[in-house]
């Protein structure tokens, strides 16, 4: 049987150890989603977490996009796209 999966964008991700704690206690794989380059779970992936923090010097992350199956998983990350405003709608 095949999964709805849900594509997610984040945008200027301030609190990057809130936003890894969120996709770290996902129930299923969340899937960084990069154009050249294969698709990779996020979760508990801590090289490719770090990486994503050392694009901006500050720290910030300025936009990933992700894509959940579970819908637990993402009403967590919508919930936290709310909490902290990180999200645009297209």
């Amino acid at each position: 049987m095949l999964k709805d999966v849900t594509y997610l964008t984040f945008f200027d991700i301030q609190d990057s150890e809130r936003f890894f704690d969120v996709i770290n206690n996902c129930v299923e794989p969340v899937i960084l989603c990069i154009p050249t380059a294969q698709s990779t779970d996020l979760r508990f992936n801590f090289i490719l977490q770090n990486f994503l923090t050392w694009i901006d010097p500050s720290g910030k992350i300025p936009e990933v996009k992700l894509k959940c199956t579970n819908p637990q998983d993402v009403e967590h990350l919508i919930q936290l796209m709310i909490e902290n405003r990180i999200s645009k709608t297209y």
